[in-house]
């Protein structure tokens, strides 16, 4: 039932889409939180023709899912005017529901079995798997869960692209031949030294633990900032962030089997336990993005630190199977 475009969607869109046709039918929404959500949904429908083609699918698909009483004519979208008219239907938690299940039978529930990715890579770690990879230089790289990298070594340079997650590297040193890891969003590069990468959807997390490091963004390489020991930055496309002093504990804590958070935002815990568990956990709510969390918890049980989390911030969850997680 869905438009001969979906298979061109990327996932990402889709899962936009999925989660928008969520929101734009949460009949609990105030008259005022509505026009404010109605404005950002029109400025993310008209950001990408595809936005609209994903939306309409999402559509078609609850049609033929939910057998509600919505239908295609409730929906107006103008793309030359900023106004939406939505019409309330009386069950929005199962229409919810059902709009993320149109994402499942879209995507799948394979967001972490990347098969593209794994082919381009040289090493992988599956879902709650740490992996050691031992380099011909004597280098070591620890993989955190649901990780992938891409080795290349010529007698002048040796490169690793970290394709997805996390790893600590334990680079020999060797001063000819410098060591260099490449991601998305700029190059990281070493003589000899100890530091972990966290990769995100927007960022690469660099906190060195000894020696030193040079960081350049992709897009802005006249811009380049060293790290000493006990020093991270955040490594963007467009630029670099802001020098600090880290804790040792928290980073090297997956390490040891743990998730360590000091008044992180809910946004990022939960950016970090997709990655100990299989399936997807989605925000559904802008609003609680940035609520904070600290705490303690197993990388071996994510779905025990998730029930204490929402316990603790008076948030609901609603499961559709144990690969699919709303939160709101």
């Amino acid at each position: 039932m869905a438009s001969k475009y979906t298979a061109e969607i990327p996932e990402a869109i889709l899962e936009q889409a999925s989660v928008w046709h969520a929101r734009m039918h949460d009949s609990d929404l105030q008259e005022s939180q509505g026009c404010q959500l109605k404005a950002q949904f029109n400025t993310w429908l008209l950001a990408d023709p595809l936005h609209r083609v994903a939306y309409d699918d999402m559509s078609s698909l609850w049609d033929v899912l939910a057998h509600s009483e919505l239908s295609e004519n409730d929906l107006i979208l103008e793309p030359t005017v900023q106004k939406t008219f939505i019409k309330r239907v009386s069950r929005p938690f199962y229409a919810a529901v059902a709009s993320v299940a149109l994402f499942v039978a879209i995507a799948g529930v394979g967001w972490q079995q990347n098969w593209p990715l794994r082919l381009q890579s040289d090493y992988y770690s599956n879902v709650g798997e740490q992996k050691v990879v031992q380099l011909d230089d004597n280098s070591e790289i620890i993989l955190n869960t649901n990780s992938a990298i891409k080795v290349n070594y010529t007698k002048q340079l040796r490169e690793v692209v970290l394709l997805q997650g996390e790893a600590r590297f334990n680079v020999a040193k060797n001063s000819e031949r410098p060591f260099v890891v490449n991601t998305t969003q700029g190059t990281v590069t070493v003589t000899g030294t100890q530091f972990n990468i966290s990769l995100y959807s927007d960022s690469a997390t660099v906190s060195l633990f000894e020696g030193s490091v040079a960081l350049t963004s992709n897009q802005a390489r006249k811009l380049r900032k060293n790290l000493s020991a006990n020093q991270q930055a955040k490594l963007f496309s467009t630029g670099i962030g802001a020098v600090s002093e880290f804790d040792a504990a928290v980073v090297n804590a997956w390490q040891r089997g743990q998730l360590v958070f000091y008044s992180a935002a809910l946004s990022e815990v939960v950016a970090k336990l997709n990655r100990y568990r299989k399936g997807k956990i989605i925000i559904t709510d802008d609003s609680v993005n940035n609520l904070q969390i600290s705490g303690v918890f197993s990388i071996n049980d994510p779905d025990a630190a998730l029930e204490m989390i929402t316990e603790t911030l008076a948030l609901k969850q609603t499961r559709l199977t144990d690969y699919l997680v709303m939160l709101h």
